[in-house]
């Protein structure tokens, strides 16, 4: 899942990115499902790395998030905005 912005109600937005499945006779074979679609992967970091250049494709806070949190503008450039006693983002 990758955050792509606010529609124009200021909903968040995001795509959804799926590779292929493992095969059913490998199913629950956990060190092949680690490698199994590895190519997909370095396609998907690639995609990702795209859709992040575009600014309005860009994570951005909704308005309801940036209001009960304190902070203002977009969360895109890793400028985290929140005050002392807003928490941190893993307390969320």
């Amino acid at each position: 899942m990758v955050p792509t912005g606010l529609d124009d109600r200021g909903r968040p937005t995001a795509v959804a990115f799926w590779g292929r499945g493992v095969p059913v006779e490998r199913l629950f074979d956990d060190r092949y499902a680690v490698t199994h679609d590895i190519a997909f992967l370095h396609t998907a970091g690639r995609l990702v790395a795209q859709l992040q250049r575009e600014p309005d494709l860009r994570r951005k806070d909704a308005p309801a998030v940036e209001s009960a949190l304190h902070i203002g503008g977009d969360n895109s450039g890793g400028n985290d905005q929140r005050t002392e006693n807003s928490g941190s983002k893993d307390e969320l």
